[in-house]
């Protein structure tokens, strides 16, 4: 049997994410998927929830921490929980003070809109912003397993995972300002 998967939130990101895994444990509570113990026999979940523009025009992490928050007591001390959603640099590092027993990383997705399951099962690249050898090697292994090594990895930190992903659509907005 292949190694379960924990997806949490299965809105685009998630479905995406899921794409590039055989076998998974969906936990969505909106969408009709309950199922928080199956996440507990994961050894990796991605955290891929919505993180919408506040009237205040910061970035709503709520639903992130309201998922960190109901997963992270369940998990197991070797489980490693990955934040898939954009968040602004510092999120996973604050988070990890709220959880300090809970291995957290950052793993940006870079999708685009009409091309989901290729960019999911053929990346350009795979950036691992972990702030642990244990999960970065755990994370790393997961994708070697799924995607090869001829894929180009970007191994760093957290912080610097999670400004990868900012510049990224920062560039890509400036293009299309300027297409």
């Amino acid at each position: 049997m292949k190694t379960l998967t924990g997806i949490i939130g299965y809105g685009t990101v998630g479905q995406a994410t899921a794409l590039l895994f055989e076998n998974v444990a969906i936990y969505d509570p909106p969408k009709g998927h309950t199922d928080l113990s199956a996440l507990a026999r994961c050894p990796v979940s991605f955290v891929c929830v919505p993180t919408p523009t506040s009237t205040n025009g910061r970035c709503d992490l709520s639903f992130v921490y309201d998922a960190v928050s109901q997963v992270a007591p369940i998990l197991s001390d070797k489980h490693v929980l990955v934040i898939r959603s954009t968040v602004p640099p510092g999120t996973v590092r604050q988070l990890q003070e709220g959880f300090p027993n809970t291995h957290l990383a950052s793993n940006p997705e870079f999708l685009r809109a009409h091309r989901l399951e290729e960019d999911s099962l053929r990346p350009s690249r795979v950036v691992i912003g972990a702030d642990t050898v244990y999960s970065r090697q755990r994370l790393l292994k997961l994708y070697h397993s799924r995607l090869g090594r001829g894929v180009p990895y970007v191994i760093t930190d957290s912080v610097t995972a999670e400004f990868i992903k900012y510049v990224a659509n920062s560039f890509l907005a400036t293009k299309v300002t300027y297409a």
